[in-house]
């Protein structure tokens, strides 16, 4: 057992929110500069990053 005062939060992008179908979106339909020719517009885990951080 952790002592409460000890014990980490965690902290992680709401998948059920607006702004992570936003990113998804943004992430499947691809228009930058950097790609000569797009990629299709699906998503596997490895493209999408999920943010998130630890705190005390």
């Amino acid at each position: 057992d952790i002592p409460e005062s000890e014990r980490l939060s965690a902290y992680v992008m709401d998948t059920a929110s607006e702004g992570f179908e936003d990113l998804l979106d943004e992430r499947r339909k691809r228009k930058q500069k950097f790609f000569h020719h797009r990629p299709p517009a699906v998503l596997d885990v490895c493209q999408v990053p999920m943010a998130g951080r630890l705190t005390r």
